[in-house]
């Protein structure tokens, strides 16, 4: 045996094995790989989680940006709410974000809870979502990541009202000064629908 070739050949391997990557040849089996970050809070579990399955478990992550403030209008029997993808600070959504909440209340100043909770967005694109509401209510959002840790609300706005549907308009309601001047035209009328009992005397002038 040549003493100074194998020598050589173990030193060519051991330098082989010190430049490749630590994990090239390295298998997670039945287990969980913990990533900390610089002040060793734990922020990531890779493998088998406590349950049973096996996925990349973002934890202990830090608050999103909170969102812009939403933009609200009235829709029949409820609220259209947008809000545009950006952040009340100008900041990009973290690799990490993982939704927008859209909370809805009666009442003002009101603090987001799991009952206030009415839609989500799930694109950082921003996006819009109809909430059914039956009076006067106010609206804020905030964000989510994937650690379920949440951002500052945005200031609730509002109070804004859903535009009624027919079944919400009672005999009554509308009036003569409520109709425009021309808005009921006769192809708007079905044959015999006004008929003489339902014209009040002196209503109409010739």
């Amino acid at each position: 045996m040549d003493l100074g070739r194998e020598l050589n050949l173990h030193s060519q391997r051991l330098d082989r094995l010190e430049r490749a990557s630590r994990l090239s040849h390295a298998s997670i089996e039945n287990t969980a790989i913990q990533v900390n970050d610089g002040n060793g809070s734990l922020r990531a579990i890779v493998g088998v989680q406590g349950d049973g399955t096996t996925a990349v478990n973002i934890v202990n992550g830090g608050p999103p940006p909170t969102p812009s403030t939403p933009t609200v209008s009235s829709g029949l029997g409820g609220l259209a709410v947008g809000w545009d993808g950006t952040s009340a600070d100008g900041s990009i959504a973290p690799m990490d974000w993982s939704r927008v909440e859209v909370h809805v209340s009666p009442t003002a100043g009101f603090t987001p809870t799991t009952a206030t909770l009415r839609a989500t967005i799930e694109t950082p694109q921003g996006g819009i979502c109809y909430i059914p509401v039956t009076g006067a209510s106010y609206v804020c959002l905030l964000a989510r990541n994937t650690s379920g840790t949440a951002s500052t609300a945005t200031t609730p706005v509002g109070p804004y009202s859903p535009r009624p549907v027919a079944g919400d308009i009672g005999i009554g309601e509308i009036i003569n000064t409520m109709i425009s001047d021309g808005a009921v035209t006769t192809p708007k009328l079905y044959a015999n629908a006004v008929t003489t009992p339902k014209i009040q005397a002196g209503s109409v002038d010739a």
